[in-house]
């Protein structure tokens, strides 16, 4: 079927995942509507309590800085927004606006239940090499679970992207 674009019959085979990822990657990531729902994590009533810091590969070609400097400067500067959360946080300032200090590196976790035939447009869509790294790391841990679930699909799939 897939093959041949009959994708409909996808729309029965239905996963839930439990995702952990930066906000920044679950802006990008809930675009994908068709197919799927959300519930995510609420800042408002749950501490958030970790963030993202990107490889030093990530910084790379950026002139007059090594790589190490300024991820170092990254992490401070988190670490500064985040000391700044729980200073709020401890003087009894509500969650709700104590997250505003938050930066989009800042983790969130959500349930996502999508459909097949929604997650192959999204495995195809962030595989590419156009997509940010940080959501292609996830499509790809997303595919081998798909493939493993699926595996004829799957196979053919992964044949066509």
């Amino acid at each position: 079927l897939l093959k041949y674009g009959h994708n409909t019959p996808f729309r029965f085979s239905v996963f839930t995942f439990h995702i952990k990822l930066p906000i920044f990657v679950a802006r990008q990531w809930m675009r994908h509507t068709t197919g799927s729902d959300f519930v995510e994590q609420s800042g408002r009533y749950t501490e958030l309590t970790d963030w993202y810091i990107p490889d030093t590969s990530r910084f790379k070609n950026v002139k007059d800085s090594s790589s190490d400097t300024l991820q170092q400067a990254y992490a401070l500067m988190i670490s500064k927004n985040y000391a700044g959360y729980k200073e709020l946080l401890n003087c009894g300032v509500p969650k709700e606006v104590a997250r505003l200090l938050l930066p989009t590196a800042t983790y969130t976790q959500f349930k996502w239940v999508v459909n097949a035939q929604a997650l192959m447009h999204f495995l195809k869509l962030r595989l590419d090499d156009h997509a940010q790294f940080e959501i292609r790391e996830y499509a790809k841990v997303l595919l081998n679970i798909f493939k493993e679930k699926m595996p004829v699909t799957g196979k053919v799939f992964e044949q066509g992207i």
